[in-house]
């Protein structure tokens, strides 16, 4: 099942609103009037097969950096967090409004990138001695499609670590 479909049956079974359990219905709709209503789940991508989510974190005004991350579920999850150059997007005449909505569309930009790096990574996959393709993990493919120059100059600093989940509630445990 998919995080956003999670997430929002998780939701639904507290408010029985559109779309609840009761309901049988798996798909996502945000509930009417609630933060989620217009553009929270436009921040996270995830994969057709549910291995991996990204999610396109909100800009760092005093660090003067956006960032984005991704979970990969595939084996034992895997978070990558990239942080992304934005000092040299503000121009003179910008107003908050102008430079936040310029700053959104280039980590939209950057993270695509990104994500597009590590599929053609994953869809082009390496031969052995033999002749037979060696499929290569999500992990390897994101981390690989770091060094991709369409991605590299663009991101600041990069850490990645395992995170353990609990399997009752998904929430990340410390």
């Amino acid at each position: 099942m998919k995080l956003k479909t999670i997430i929002f049956l998780q939701e639904s079974a507290m408010s029985m609103g559109y779309g609840s359990l009761s309901s049988l219905d798996s798909g996502l709709y945000p509930l009417p009037g609630s933060i989620d209503d217009v553009q929270s789940w436009d921040g996270i991508i995830e994969s057709s097969d549910g291995k991996w989510f990204l999610y396109k974190e909100s800009n760092d005004w005093h660090k003067k950096q956006a960032g984005a991350s991704v979970t990969i579920t595939e084996g034992k999850p895997h978070r990558f967090n990239i942080k992304i150059k934005t000092k040299w997007l503000k121009k003179p005449k910008d107003t908050n409004a102008s430079l936040s909505e310029r700053i959104r569309e280039y980590t939209d930009k950057v993270s695509k990138k990104w994500v597009s790096s590590a599929k053609r990574i994953r869809n082009n996959p390496d031969l052995n001695e033999i002749g037979n393709p060696v499929e290569k993990s999500w992990q390897q493919c994101f981390r690989e499609a770091l060094n991709d120059p369409k991605v590299k100059p663009f991101i600041e600093e990069v850490h990645e670590n395992d995170i353990c989940v609990d399997p009752v509630n998904f929430t990340p445990r410390v």
